[in-house]
């Protein structure tokens, strides 16, 4: 990959982690620090989950960190095992090292089961965290079973590689309304995915957390779409079931990405949450 396609998305700044890692980030803003995970997938990284969300934060006086996970966008890509401690531990390390004390955090999927673990294992730094349907609350059978996870997987391992078009049908799952896919999206997940490395795919375990998420004592904002083909929204009800204290927004004509779909509700919700 040239050049200008790497730069497509904005450079930050990069954070020493772990054993010799570089972990890149944004920071973005004045104020109350807020953290934005971003979810798996080809060609994920933070900017491109969150960049429509990013000036409505910031101009409601939060300070926007927005980290690549290792093995993620401009981040460090190394062959060693993906498993939730790595990326947790990591994160948390990056986040100290900035100077970060107090935070809430928002996770996506995959960045939903960080932020549940981060609340668990970094309490004194983590006040509140907002959940979008967030994995780690089924075994990874059940996830495997759902029809955007099965469309996906043969994307990422096929012979030829991942093409355009490829990644177009893997969205095409990732929202309700597949209008909202544009051509920049696809370009910047497309660019990123030819940094990746095999190793994210074939060394990658989040275990389920379901048993230790009634230790969670953050309150909990969740946000899920009735029509997500990626994490079952009945796991929802597990969420509200052994958590003490969550409220859930569960939306209609709403795909995975509730951060997009239903960009408005999800600011308004968010920031209602951290008001309160």
């Amino acid at each position: 990959m040239n050049a200008t396609s790497q730069n497509i998305l904005p450079r930050g700044r990069m954070v020493s982690v772990g054993d010799g890692y570089e972990m890149h980030l944004h920071v973005v803003g004045e104020g109350y620090p807020l953290v934005l995970i971003h979810g798996s997938g080809p060609g994920a990284s933070g900017w491109s989950n969150f960049k429509q969300n990013i000036p409505t934060f910031i101009e409601h006086g939060y300070q926007c960190i927005v980290p690549d996970l290792l093995g993620y966008g401009y981040s460090s890509k190394p062959d060693t095992d993906y498993t939730l401690d790595f990326f947790v531990s990591t994160l948390i390390e990056a986040l100290r090292k900035i100077g970060v004390t107090k935070c809430a955090l928002v996770g996506n999927s995959m960045g939903g089961t960080l932020s549940m673990k981060m609340a668990l294992d970094a309490p004194d730094l983590i006040e509140r965290i907002v959940l979008m349907a967030p994995g780690g609350l089924y075994p990874l059978d059940r996830y495997r079973q759902m029809e955007g996870i099965q469309k996906m997987l043969p994307v990422l391992t096929a012979p030829g590689g991942l093409t355009p078009d490829a990644l177009r049908q893997v969205f095409s799952l990732m929202f309700y309304d597949p209008s909202l896919i544009s051509d920049q999206l696809i370009e910047e997940r497309f660019s990123i995915a030819q940094l990746q490395n095999d190793a994210i795919y074939k060394r990658w375990f989040i275990p389920s957390l379901v048993d230790v998420i009634g230790e969670i004592q953050q309150p909990i904002l969740g946000l899920w779409g009735m029509n997500d083909r990626f994490c079952p929204v009945e796991s929802s009800l597990i969420l509200m079931e052994r958590v003490k204290n969550a409220k859930m927004v569960l939306q209609t004509g709403c795909g995975h990405w509730f951060q997009v779909e239903h960009q408005a509700l999800f600011e308004r919700e968010v920031l209602g949450f951290l008001g309160s």
